[in-house]
């Protein structure tokens, strides 16, 4: 199988997977096969939400692939280090590795591994469908498959794959199918301790059913998941339209997903939602903050104002006013001096009367 390396680019300075294979080691010539096909078709892919080969050659007897190197990890892992997804974050990523599927399936491509292990993220949490190693050109018949083969992941293997038949879109979006049930649920829907065990499952048990909490759900897995492909969603574009119509519907509910006590992280690799809700909040909280400042400087500015009431000045030009000076003031009266009434004569104080 081939091995991974961490490598340097030289030319431009930056990191990249560099995958190599040993082209001459007997009994692998079907794996080299499959490598170089890797290589060729991702290549011949350009999507947001697909990874990107850099070049492919060899080097004496070693083929190699040198592709995008991504640091968030895989889909695996962080289920395995958080369980389930909220029902919003569960429908986002599904829509996004819908739309590659859509895009590769455009370009007669079939991926036949979709997993959590082949779903990576960028550091900024977009996310990508990677390892087309076992896909198959739908358009070419392919020699490195024949009738019969196996191959696949059995956790996450369509009916058809299972049973050796040719394969189409449809088995892409069963896969899809698994891996959407294992984000609401976090487990996967058919167990077993042995891969052949898992396999009949798929074959012949019938979808499980979701928890209550996201129940709403699982007609989209039902329709998914069928056994039989000709009652599965039938492309990658009808399965975008049916995941945007429940995300609506959980945007009205409140972003609703029965996932409760799901850690998520804040950073970069943090889930969507949780990342587009922290943000909000810090939004609020420093407009409140600048509000605050602002009344605040305010109140300090009135603080030991003195308001100034002053008389409006009178109009010259009114009428019956003029320019002279103001007559000048009439003389107190001359003090009164009491005395003695004289003979003949009535004082103030006496009374008159008859």
């Amino acid at each position: 199988m081939a091995t991974v390396y961490l490598a340097i680019q030289e030319s431009l300075d930056r990191q990249v997977v560099l995958k190599c294979m040993d082209s001459d080691r007997d009994g692998e010539r079907d794996f080299i096969g499959r490598f170089l096909n890797e290589g060729r078709i991702i290549a011949s892919l350009s999507h947001p939400h697909i990874i990107t080969v850099y070049d492919i050659g060899t080097v004496n007897d070693m083929v190699w692939i040198a592709m995008e190197y991504v640091q968030g990890g895989d889909l695996k892992t962080r289920l395995e280090t958080t369980g389930k997804l909220v029902a919003e974050d569960a429908l986002d990523l599904t829509a996004k590795i819908a739309r590659a599927l859509g895009y590769a399936h455009k370009h007669g491509i079939v991926h036949r591994d979709i997993k959590p292990a082949n779903i990576l993220f960028r550091s900024d949490g977009t996310a990508l469908l990677s390892d087309f190693g076992i896909a198959k050109k739908t358009t070419v018949d392919s020699e490195l498959t024949s009738t019969g083969t196996i191959l696949g992941s059995p956790f996450y293997m369509s009916p058809e794959q299972a049973e050796g038949l040719p394969v189409d879109g449809r088995t892409d979006i069963y896969s899809l199918g698994v891996i959407f049930y294992e984000l609401l649920t976090g487990k996967r829907p058919y167990e077993g301790d042995t891969a052949i065990k898992v396999i009949m499952q798929h074959i012949q048990s019938p979808v499980p059913k979701l928890p209550l909490p996201v129940r709403r759900y699982q007609p989209l897995i039902d329709k998914m998941m069928a056994k039989k492909r000709e009652k599965r969603i039938p492309d990658a574009e009808a399965l975008r339209k049916e995941l945007a119509k429940l995300t609506g519907e959980a945007a009205e509910a409140g972003g609703d997903t029965g996932a409760r006590g799901t850690i998520h992280a804040t950073g970069a690799g943090a889930p969507w939602s949780a990342r587009k809700r922290v943000g909000t909040l810090a939004t609020c909280l420093v407009l409140v903050v600048a509000a605050m400042g602002v009344f605040y400087a305010y109140a300090k500015t009135l603080q030991g104002a003195v308001v100034v009431r002053r008389a409006p000045p009178q109009d010259s030009t009114a009428p019956g006013i003029t320019d002279q000076p103001p007559p000048a003031a009439a003389p107190a009266p001359a003090p009164v001096t009491a005395s003695a009434p004289g003979p003949g004569k009535v004082s103030q104080n006496e009374v008159v009367g008859g």
